[in-house]
């Protein structure tokens, strides 16, 4: 099948190590947005990362799954780390996937040399590491070091108990542990919250780092595995749809189901049954306020459906609004339209008036006989009233003389 995505965007390694330990390289890019013809991109996913030691040659590929997104929902940037490197140059690209399986070309090629100098252990590893799992929100945990120059912590994910291969970087103001957050001379215990992963075993471990980026030990690792199952999840709640701009503004609420994973949302225009084409592919977080804008339509009405999808697949019912959008009023800046003064259209004067020598009277108009041609019809008269009087005087005087 032709691959169809396009990855838009310049990916960048961050070398320094405040964001990798020896031995390993984090990736990280921003998501593509656009199909190679040019449509939206709504069913991205996940990414792969291929390495290897030659340029353009390329003899790994691990899988880089959506758990990675580095940003707020809806995810826009991904950081991926790549462990296991031995002391040696690495070179790697991504590519991004579609839920059909179309995979994109490579993106630009990095890379970076793998040295054998180990990263400052002055900080201690962090105690006390455990993972709990609810449905598909996973909840990890630890002692702070005793140490008082921590900045931050690293939380890193994999399959095994020796590969990790995601990597998430959290400072004071994500470290959300209550009732404390920031302050660490009343608050020992930390934890981090990861929504919507999906179903599989999976191994946590924590490093602390202080203000300069220097990282401490790393934690011992904590596993939890997460089933698949066959219940359906709840629907949103508060759907709704608004007029906003040029389009339409969506909104609602996520459901609180631990395992709530994503939404699927379908339009239809002029037609409540149909045929729905898929707008978005979302990613949520259990229980919260979404919106979602649709925008630079033209007038009419938009009929929207909504479907939320857990960490398994299963797929919820729908929820349906609608709004009904008006063609935009004239622009106020057009010209105004000028008007002419009215002219009354009055009726033909008749000026009547007697012809001198007494030939007899005529009636002459200002305006021509209708249906004629334009010729004044009383001169015409005139001038046979003249012949006819001509020619009595001319018998006349003729009878006379023969008198």
């Amino acid at each position: 099948m032709m691959r169809r995505i396009i990855v838009v965007v310049v990916m960048m390694l961050i070398l320094s190590s405040h964001n990798a330990f020896s031995g390993e390289a984090v990736l990280t890019w921003d998501y593509p947005t656009t199909n190679t013809d040019g449509t939206a991109l709504t069913d991205l996913a996940g990414f792969k990362a291929y390495y290897g030691t030659a340029s353009g040659n390329y003899s790994t590929v691990i899988d880089a799954i959506f758990a990675t997104c580095v940003t707020t929902l809806p995810c826009s940037t991904s950081t991926f780390t790549v462990t296991n490197l031995s002391e040696t140059t690495y070179y790697f690209a991504v590519t991004a996937y579609d839920t059909a399986g179309n995979e994109s070309d490579f993106s630009n090629e990095v890379s970076k040399t793998i040295s054998g100098t180990p990263p400052p252990t002055s900080i201690p590893a962090p105690t006390g590491i455990q993972a709990s799992v609810s449905g598909g929100t996973v909840t990890a945990s630890w002692d702070k070091p005793n140490s008082s120059s921590v900045s931050g912590y690293q939380i890193q994910r994999g399959p095994t108990a020796t590969l990790f291969n995601a990597t998430y970087d959290i400072g004071l103001g994500y470290a959300d542990s209550a009732p404390c957050v920031v302050s660490y001379s009343g608050c020992a215990r930390r934890q981090f919250i990861f929504n919507g992963v999906l179903p599989g075993t999976y191994f946590w471990r924590v490093t602390a780092y202080d203000s300069s980026g220097a990282f401490g030990e790393a934690s011992a690792a904590a596993s939890v595995t997460i089933s698949s199952d066959t219940t359906i999840p709840a629907d949103v709640t508060n759907f709704s749809a608004v007029k906003y701009g040029t389009g339409t503004r969506l909104s609602w609420t996520n459901p609180s189901n631990p395992d709530f994973y994503g939404l699927l949302l379908e339009y239809s225009f002029n037609n409540s049954a149909g045929p729905w084409v898929l707008l978005a592919n979302l990613r949520g977080i259990p229980g919260v306020n979404q919106t979602y804008d649709h925008l630079i339509l033209i007038a009419g009405t938009y009929y929207y459906r909504i479907h939320t999808k857990d960490t398994s697949g299963n797929v919820t019912s729908t929820e349906y609004a609608d709004v009904t959008l008006s063609a935009p009023p004239p622009d106020d800046t057009s010209t105004e339209t000028q008007t002419p003064p009215q002219t009354t259209a009055a009726s033909p004067i008749q000026n009547k008036k007697k012809e001198s020598g007494g030939f007899g009277c005529g009636t002459i108009s200002n305006s021509p006989p209708s249906g004629g041609n334009g010729t004044d019809a009383s001169a015409a008269t005139l001038v046979a009233i003249l012949l006819f009087l001509l020619y009595r005087r001319a018998t006349r005087r003729l009878a006379l003389s023969k008198a």
